[in-house]
């Protein structure tokens, strides 16, 4: 198998030099789940590093059974697709840094696929009978996780995420290195936890509290709004050709007791932002015209007040309808050396 650098684990065709596989062949446990390093590939462009992590198979199949077809179909909004990924075991995603003889890399690029069993396999086809589903189609592994299967030698009885990770050299190329230093840092993913209403009409004067409970530790948070008032965002910079963005959006001003890292909580609009639409020569719109997602962040002159933005609208809108997000990290950052074996 022939790995290359800066390359997708999904493209079946090579670019460049070939990597030099140097075998690692070494087995963990990450907070209970079975990691598996097959090798480090090295050149003088860099170096890949693939990850083989097992996944349940118990809690693959309860989620499966949980978010059948037509659930999954189901789906409209951003929290519903929220929930969805929060409770299947397969898009548990990470980061990893890597280090050879203690000299770190630069990250440069990951991808990922997977490899399903018999079992699950067999699941699917069952449910696709049951519901005399005439979209069905053939499930099966890629050719490129087949490949991967092989020459790993994993268990094909169980479910397997297959990372690629690849590295630039920050300074001269190691090409015959002794071990590898490993730092994997799970990625958050959102809950739900509240929702509330403000109307930028109402007086914060006396401010308003909203008790709120984490969702896996239960510890309760306070949530005070100061402050709620319709906005319009110049758009001139941002606009492109004939298309024009909706302008009109609600900021909101809170802060929250006890304080918690902006990187685990933030609050959200409900709603989607309108799509762009289209300025007609006569000056007449069209539309929609693809989605709206711009990034606006604002800075409230106290360091201790918060600020969040709704979704942009062409006209005024009073009421917003906010949900309360945690997001939660499901694991600790793990750090780990591992020898490379010469063969």
């Amino acid at each position: 198998m022939d790995i290359y650098h800066n390359q997708s684990i999904h493209e079946c065709n090579g670019r460049g030099a070939k990597l030099i596989p140097l075998p690692v062949k070494q087995t963990f446990f990450w907070e209970g789940q079975e990691m598996y390093i097959p090798a480090v590939y090295v050149g003088k462009n860099g170096a890949v590093l693939d990850v083989c992590a097992k996944i349940s198979l118990e809690d693959m199949t309860d989620f499966l059974k949980n978010w059948n077809t037509d659930r999954r179909l189901s789906l409209k909004t951003q929290e519903d697709y929220e929930q969805m990924e929060a409770e299947n075991p397969a898009s548990r995603d990470f980061t990893v840094e890597m280090s050879l003889n203690k000299i770190p890399l630069a990250n440069n690029m990951s991808s990922s696929l997977y490899w399903y069993p018999p079992s699950i396999f067999q699941l699917l086809n069952e449910e696709s009978a049951a519901e005399e589903s005439t979209t069905a189609q053939e499930n099966k592994n890629s050719h490129n996780a087949e490949e991967l299967m092989e020459a790993y030698h994993c268990d094909r009885d169980c479910l397997w995420r297959i990372s690629r990770h690849s590295f630039d050299w920050n300074d001269s190329p190691i090409l015959s290195p002794q071990n590898i230093s490993l730092t994997l840092r799970a990625d958050t993913f959102s809950v739900t936890a509240g929702h509330f209403t403000t109307d930028s009409s109402c007086d914060y004067r006396d401010k308003k509290a909203i008790k709120v409970l984490q969702p896996v530790t239960g510890k309760e948070y306070t949530l005070t709004l100061h402050g709620c008032e319709q906005t319009k965002v110049d758009m001139d910079g941002i606009a492109e050709g004939n298309l024009i963005y909706p302008e009109y959006l609600q900021e909101l001003s809170y802060t929250i007791s006890p304080k918690i890292s902006r990187e685990f909580f933030d609050i959200l609009d409900c709603a989607e932002s309108e799509p762009a639409r289209t300025l007609e020569e006569n000056g007449d719109t069209c539309g929609p015209d693809g989605p709206t997602a711009i990034f606006l962040a604002g800075k409230p002159a106290n360091d201790d007040f918060r600020t969040a933005v709704s979704s942009l609208h062409f006209s005024p809108v009073t009421t917003v309808h906010w949900r309360i997000i945690f997001r939660m990290k499901p694991k600790e950052d793990m750090k780990i050396t591992l020898p490379i074996q010469i063969e």
